[in-house]
């Protein structure tokens, strides 16, 4: 891909067959704990009206978006990773999607976003600002999971709330 041509991304909810493309795109992403091929497919099939896909022309996966609806917090959404390929990145692929998913939670009555980052991610933070922005909304950011939670073998999760949506 010519990277001074913006690429030409499809993005759509997905579906069970994106769960190996997505499963594999997460464990080339180094930011980001890739979890079993399982939990994927689980994200593709169960949790399909949050987890999107973004593809390229020719059907490459360029990025993902998986998220689900809190069970105990109303009007809220949980982003759980955002992955964009490599090749992809520096294109707006990342907000595109988070655009279309929060586009589509508020359609469903969701007002608020969450995430959990890693304090050394500092490009996923910057996304999350800019998010809040483009959407008139509050951001607030403190500790969610203590470094001593993962035994020490993995860094302190923020908790990024983002919201009310405009």
């Amino acid at each position: 891909m010519n990277i001074n041509k913006k690429p030409i991304i499809t993005i759509l909810n997905a579906t069970t067959e994106d769960g190996p493309t997505v499963h594999q795109l997460a464990g080339s992403c180094e930011a980001l704990d890739q979890n079993l091929r399982y939990t994927y497919l689980l994200l593709c099939t169960h949790f399909k009206d949050h987890t999107l896909v973004a593809r390229a022309e020719d059907g490459t996966l360029a990025g993902f978006v998986s998220a689900y609806a809190i069970p105990v917090k109303a009007e809220t959404l949980f982003i759980w990773q955002v992955a964009v390929a490599r090749e992809f990145r520096q294109h707006g692929v990342a907000s595109r999607m988070l655009d279309r998913l929060a586009m589509q939670a508020q359609a469903k009555g969701l007002r608020y976003i969450e995430a959990t980052v890693t304090p050394s991610n500092s490009p996923s933070i910057n996304m999350l600002k800019k998010f809040a922005t483009r959407f008139g909304a509050e951001i607030s950011i403190h500790t969610y999971f203590e470094k001593e939670l993962f035994d020490g073998e993995h860094e302190e999760e923020l908790l990024i709330r983002i919201g009310p949506l405009q």
